[in-house]
């Protein structure tokens, strides 16, 4: 079996706002790909961790496809300088 790398861009206030986007990601991925997992998507992520750093857009796509790892959560990452948005991925199985 594989794995895809894959991030998500979005706008969240704080960390709760942040973990309904998270869920909200999921939900869609599992409504997209189906239940049956590998589906490379972060349909199969177990849980999110929030990171505690700032990184540009293309720093966090970098450190996440450097630093995720198939079967562990999906990692959050604030975007540097800007007010709420935030880089979420992670490698999923597919």
């Amino acid at each position: 079996m594989g794995a895809n790398n894959e991030t998500y861009e979005v706008t969240a206030k704080d960390q709760k706002t942040l973990k309904l986007e998270y869920l909200s990601l999921q939900e869609r991925a599992l409504y997209d790909h189906g239940h049956s997992g590998y589906t490379g998507t972060i349909a199969e992520s177990p849980g999110l961790t929030v990171l505690n750093i700032e990184l540009t857009l293309e720093e966090a796509e970098d450190y996440i496809f450097e630093n995720a790892k198939k079967w562990e959560n999906s990692l959050a990452i604030k975007i540097k300088d800007t007010k709420d948005q935030w880089l979420i991925g992670g490698c999923y199985s597919s």
